[in-house]
């Protein structure tokens, strides 16, 4: 996916959102009219991190065209587009030898992310890095004999070099904040690389031996993404300065910045053609994130992967709610709201019927925010997270479930996120909190406790290692958890061991339809696929992707939901300078209902008090 404010997801950034080291970007707001263009149903792709081959004839980049992201090459003309890589893991962001004889790249096959190279042609792959750290954005030296990457194995991501077969790994950098994205300088006598170390995304470079490192950019918007023109006389970055994502050149002392593109979309992740006459580019100009071509000068544009969807088309925006036959949905859906409770806003969680209708304030508690709710497969109960004390010093946030009229509240865990249901209703699934502080981000969690509603006791799940997840589900055959997992895209793994892996599906938020053959998630802050599911199957667990939901870029879609008997989706929706994260803001922010048999999909909520994460509730009420 792509963007993040709070935490918002993109392909892009699976492996620099590890940290807050370019957490950067994921703020790139992007502004699209809704007469843009009609989405399309059928496959999406992304296509990301392109990068040049020294004999200008090739383009390596990453895709999850073929369900998860895999290294490709390409001619410079976008054709003969090829896959070097083939596993259920996650690789990313290659980068030609200065030769041309191998790639190197970053992959968390071996379950966490490792720098590693192979011959162009996708043989001999071999890994570079063997740390329970994290590793990645490797960038290779003009001479071929070392590479510059990043690690957070001492704490925090800060870059590192070593030589190409992996031996001799020395730290560069060394401050508490988070340095990235390394480029060597066409002569190797200095690295470009950015860094958030005075409270911004800037743009720095050092000397190959981490001495002298001298800062070139100096504004309030975030600059990063830093590569070196071939005559070493000029850089090329990606900046928000003026309001959205766009490429810039400037001199290499920081001088004489240019803007070349200019697009109310996202362009990021740029570099020089070895001749110097053209630039490569990620752009989501059409819809999903391509590989694009231009002059140095910013002109002439050219789509090189052109992997957009195509298919029967749908709207962008949703239609009167008379388009859908909401009256004949016989579920209830429950949802956090921010709205007035006693003359006091606070979060609340709401009930209402799959047309709007019959609003219910469950829990009308002025002093207490509740949210995340979640209803039990019966339809009787709701589990959620509430957040109490009076300042962030006392305050925690804590698991508890309700009857379905919001009386009889009670308490199962102390410091604890994302609650969810057991398919037989019977336990509640919580991620306990990772550190003992209070925190509202949706992630600083570790472990994974189980609750029994019959017992009272509550069992550890195997996996001690499991951490920053959100978004959990408890697939309907109780042998699975999928989630979302911070920097490290949507995993699924065993409720009984310690058996993990990821899935072939892009993006984050992953439900798991009513009868296990479906997973909905979100691709990109506009858009919704879903796939058929099979995690018996480790390689391509998730295949056939299909968009089936797309909004304008002024707007933003997330936490969807499968109905019960798997014929709708729910979903929230709302203007995009709004916040996903559970207790964080979405003013405008309302709750929608998508049919899959039309493609059709309608606001059913109307007041923006923040109306967010929804969950089907299978009580028939017609």
């Amino acid at each position: 996916m792509r963007k993040i404010v709070g935490l918002k997801f993109s392909k892009i950034f699976l492996f620099l959102s590890l940290g807050t080291i370019l957490i950067a970007f994921q703020s790139c707001k992007k502004d699209r009219s809704s007469t843009y263009r009609a989405a399309s149903l059928g496959i999406s792709a992304d296509d990301c991190s392109p990068f040049w081959s020294p004999d200008g004839t090739r383009i390596a980049f990453d895709s999850d065209r073929d369900g998860n992201c895999e290294i490709y090459t390409m001619t410079a003309d976008g054709s003969s587009q090829t896959r070097l890589t083939n596993n259920s893991a996650e690789d990313t962001n290659p980068r030609f030898s200065p030769d041309g004889i191998r790639i190197a790249f970053h992959s968390n096959r071996d379950g966490n992310f490792e720098i590693y190279i192979m011959n162009t042609d996708g043989s001999n792959q071999i890994r570079l890095t063997d740390n329970p750290a994290r590793d990645g954005q490797p960038s290779w030296s003009p001479d071929g004999t070392k590479i510059a990457f990043i690690s957070n194995r001492d704490g925090n991501f800060e870059i590192y070099i070593m030589n190409t077969d992996g031996s001799n790994q020395i730290r560069l950098t060394d401050n508490p904040a988070r340095d990235g994205q390394p480029s060597w300088s066409p002569d190797g006598t200095r690295i470009a690389f950015d860094s958030n170390r005075d409270g911004n995304l800037e743009i720095y470079t050092m000397n190959p031996d981490g001495s002298d490192q001298t800062r070139l950019t100096d504004d309030p918007a975030l600059d990063g993404w830093p590569n070196w023109s071939p005559d070493g006389a000029k850089i090329v970055f990606t900046s928000e300065r003026d309001g959205n994502c766009e490429i810039y050149t400037m001199n290499t002392d920081g001088s004489d910045q240019r803007r070349l593109t200019n697009e109310p979309a996202m362009d990021i992740t740029s570099s020089w053609s070895p001749d110097g006459r053209k630039i490569v580019f990620l752009s989501d100009r059409d819809f999903d994130e391509e590989v694009y071509v231009m002059d140095a000068d910013g002109s002439n544009p050219v789509n090189l992967t052109n992997n957009a969807p195509v298919n029967a088309t749908f709207g962008l925006t949703p239609v009167p709610q008379s388009e859908l036959a909401l009256d004949e949905i016989p579920y209830k859906i429950v949802f956090e709201s921010f709205r007035e409770t006693e003359g006091k806003e606070n979060w609340e969680i709401c009930l209402i019927d799959a047309d709007g209708s019959n609003f219910v304030n469950l829990t009308n508690t002025p002093d207490i925010d509740e949210m995340y709710p979640h209803a039990s497969p019966d339809g009787s109960l709701i589990c959620f997270v509430s957040d109490e004390g009076k300042d962030e010093k006392s305050k925690r946030r804590n698991v508890y479930y309700m009857n379905i009229d919001g009386t009889e509240r009670i308490k199962i865990a102390e410091h604890a996120y994302q609650p969810c249901w057991s398919p037989d209703g019977r336990y509640i699934a919580y991620l306990p909190g990772e550190y003992p502080r209070y925190d509202r981000l949706m992630w600083a969690n570790k472990g994974l406790e189980i609750y029994d509603l019959e017992t009272k006791e509550v069992k550890r799940h195997p996996n001690d290692e499991i951490s920053q997840l959100f978004n959990l589900c408890w697939s309907p055959d109780g042998k699975w958890f999928t989630a979302s997992q911070e920097g490290a895209a949507n995993i699924a793994f065993k409720t009984s061991d310690k058996t993990k892996m990821f899935l072939s599906a892009t993006g984050c938020r992953p439900d798991i339809s009513p009868d296990d053959t479906r997973l909905a998630w979100n691709v990109s802050d506009f858009s919704l696929n879903i796939g058929t599911l099979d995690l018996d199957s480790p390689q391509s667990n998730v295949t056939d992707h299909r968009m089936v939901v797309a909004c304008d870029r002024e707007h933003e879609i997330y936490h969807v939901d499968w109905s019960p008997d798997g014929n709708y989706l729910t979903f929230s929706y709302w203007p995009n300078d709004g916040n996903q994260t559970v207790s964080f803001p979405a003013p405008g922010a309302n709750i929608c209902i998508c049919d899959l048999s039309t493609g059709k999909w309608t606001q059913i909520t109307t007041d923006g008090k923040h109306n967010k994460e929804p969950d089907w509730v299978p009580l028939q009420v017609r």
